[in-house]
Formats: structure tokens, sequence, C-alpha cells
């Protein structure tokens, strides 16, 4: 993206992306919200806490990947004692609370530890990273950075989304490392860990 505007304010119907990520992700009534924000980004808080007045804010001083950044949103104690972590991503806008409700729901119905909500583009031309499944249930997710020619998969790609147990979300992001082309600790990697 060529601009000196962070990607997710950009607007989207005349909103910032993460506004409308805000307004999903409130609209469920979590007890916590905490929004992780880079060095960059803090001429935003006071704009974001007018319109937010709940959120947490965590600062991800070097921007070490997806994992790192949840780790950082965990400091804060407050978040580690709730059971259930939703994580959503400031450049999804367009996500539904049914879809989201329809996803803790089935969560907690079938008592799993982890969930990662995916989709099935119409194309194979995007940047999505790649879930890898065997007999219906989900061992790995490939970075898109990290995908090969030689590897053969199907087109079910991950949307950043995932509801995991907070105590396992703590434990896992341990356990990831950044052994990957851009050494940036994937949050995608926690499937592997689990």
């Amino acid at each position: 993206m060529n601009s000196k505007v962070p990607k997710v304010f950009h607007k989207v119907g005349n909103h910032p992306m993460i506004y409308h990520v805000l307004d999903i992700g409130m609209s469920l009534k979590p007890k916590f919200v905490s929004l992780v924000i880079s060095e960059g980004l803090d001429i935003y808080k006071s704009e974001i806490k007018k319109k937010y007045k709940n959120v947490l804010f965590a600062k991800q001083h070097k921007q070490l990947g997806t994992a790192d950044a949840v780790s950082t949103a965990l400091k804060e104690k407050s978040l580690r004692n709730s059971n259930l972590s939703l994580i959503l991503y400031g450049d999804t806008p367009l996500i539904t609370k049914k879809t989201l409700e329809d996803s803790i729901r089935k969560f907690k119905k079938k008592k799993a530890d982890l969930c990662v909500l995916s989709m099935t583009p119409s194309h194979t031309n995007h940047s999505y990273g790649r879930l890898v499944t065997k007999k219906s249930r989900l061992i790995k997710i490939i970075e898109r950075s990290e995908l090969k020619s030689s590897y053969d998969l199907d087109n079910l790609c991950n949307t950043g989304i995932m509801l995991i147990k907070t105590n396992f979300l703590t434990d896992a992001l341990k356990k990831i490392r950044n052994n990957n082309s851009k050494k940036e600790f994937f949050l995608t990697d926690i499937v592997e860990v689990f």
C-alpha cells in the first residue's frame, strides 16, 4: 500500500477500517478489548479513545510478527484472566457479528481449545496463507510468504481470525519461534505447537 496513512486507517464506507473491526468486536460485549499499536500509531490513540473509551492499548515496540503482537496484548494481566480470546485484525473490516457469534457458539459447543476461521476464495492468486488439514483436522497454517510452488494445497485460506482459550494461548505463545523467511513470530504457528 503506497500511503502515509496506516493501512488500518484507510476508509471503508466513510470510516477507518479499524473502526469497523472495533465496532464488531465491541458489539459482542467482551470483558476487555486490547488494541495493539506500533510506534507510529501513537498519534491515532487519542482519536480512537474518544470513540472507544474502554479499549486498552498495548504498544508493540518492534514489529516482530503477529504472535509477538498478541504476546504484547497479553502483558495486560486482566486479559490473561479471561477464559476466551478472540483475535481480530485491523484490516478485516467486513467480518460480520453473525459470523463471529456463530463461531463462538460452535467453539463453546465443541469445547474446542482453538478455532481458526477460514475461507475459500474464488481464485488462487491471492495473498492469504493456506490451511493444511488431515482428515478434516487443521494441522498447519502456511503463511503466504512461506508457500513454495511445490506445495499441492487446497485453496482453503486463513482469515487471521482465531478463537482460543486464553490459558492455552498464553502457554503456546512461548513455544513459537521465528524460523521463517521473515524472521517473525507468526501467530499461525500456534497450530503446530498445539
